[in-house]
């Protein structure tokens, strides 16, 4: 390649005429914002808008239609169309002009970046509800509370258009010490480490929760875990506004009253995926002393607790021997889609064969 062909540069110069009408036009342009997260404009994506934007619809995505950009099959990167002059006496001098006065083609570029985040962050946005539930579970073990977050799950997913998971905390406490059984020991409010561990996959439970949310995998999220105690929920409940704005919290207070209905649920405990290497008897054994060790700092929830939150947390909900009753208080906001869901999940709810034996009914 000779000199004057590596002079085929990937911009168009303009001459020194073409040039001085550049800088009129220039004058008068409003100015323009070169920090998107500063920015004053209404319009203008903020960081946290564009944290959002997945692989999927990358900034590359954004140009399909515009005409000075195009890509080629083999790359992702956009690649400028050119306008190329074989000569060009006054290369020296426009190259010097170009780096300190910008074109009309690349502000014309600039603006076209703005109006397509704001079209891309609108068409993400509006396909999602504005806001998210979040369903905070408290109860004792064997209270059956896994077994009331599958069913209510199943009833979003299967009945409406938003997307419901579970995050449950024993869930990450055995993935994260696969190699060693948590006997009742763990849960001993006097074992100071293993109240450390259950406190950090606490942390880690709520934050994957957390972490579903803010990307829009989930609409709903139940965190499955105890909460019986007052600081543990006040922290996870801060976690929550802290991070999420959007979400809207309800206390989901699982108990079971019925003794016939706590062997029940205990006997099936045999079947955890805690005891799978474990005899019948062991097993209940094991998991009655952690049920106690639960019960010594159980706190209650109470209207003084409720009323301490205030809008951190939009309803609590009741649910009393496997849905035997159900009660609904410190509504906030009765005109939204997830309360809808709820009162729908209550008037639709069904006793199990073996509840309503179990019950007498």
């Amino acid at each position: 390649m000779t000199h004057t062909e590596r002079q085929k540069v990937t911009f168009e110069f303009f001459d020194n005429t073409s040039h001085q009408m550049q800088r009129n036009k220039l004058k008068q342009l409003p100015p323009l914002s070169t920090d998107i997260e500063s920015s004053s404009s209404p319009h203008s994506p903020s960081g946290a808008d564009l944290r959002f934007i997945s692989s999927s619809s990358s900034i590359n995505s954004l140009f399909d239609s515009v005409p000075l950009y195009s890509r080629t099959a083999s790359t992702t990167t956009i690649t400028p169309i050119l306008s190329r002059h074989d000569s060009n006496p006054g290369f020296k001098n426009n190259y010097h002009n170009l780096l300190h006065h910008p074109t009309i083609q690349e502000l014309d570029f600039t603006q076209t970046i703005d109006l397509k985040l704001r079209q891309h962050q609108s068409c993400t946005t509006s396909a999602q509800p504005k806001e998210k539930l979040i369903l905070l579970l408290v109860g004792l073990p064997a209270s059956g509370k896994s077994t009331i977050c599958k069913q209510f799950q199943e009833f979003i997913n299967e009945n409406s258009e938003y997307n419901a998971q579970i995050y449950n905390a024993g869930d990450v406490r055995r993935r994260r010490s696969a190699s060693e059984f948590n006997d009742a020991q763990f849960f001993d409010p006097n074992n100071e480490q293993g109240k450390k561990d259950r406190e950090l996959y606490a942390t880690i439970t709520v934050n994957n929760l957390i972490n579903d949310l803010q990307s829009n995998v989930i609409d709903v999220g139940f965190l499955d875990a105890t909460n019986t105690t007052l600081e543990r929920r006040q922290r996870m409940i801060n976690l929550i506004n802290e991070q999420v704005p959007n979400g809207r919290i309800v206390i989901f207070d699982v108990q079971c009253n019925n003794q016939k209905l706590l062997e029940y649920n205990i006997s099936g405990k045999s079947e955890n995926n805690d005891y799978k290497k474990k005899d019948y008897t062991t097993a209940i054994n094991d998991f009655k002393q952690r049920a106690m060790n639960y019960k010594k700092i159980y706190k209650p929830i109470t209207e003084e607790e409720l009323a301490s939150y205030g809008d951190k947390v939009d309803m609590y909900m009741k649910c009393v021997n496997g849905g035997q009753q159900f009660e609904f208080s410190h509504i906030h906001h009765a005109d939204t889609w997830y309360y809808k869901i709820l009162s729908d999940f209550k008037s639709n709810y069904k006793l199990s064969e073996v509840y309503r034996e179990l019950l007498g009914q």
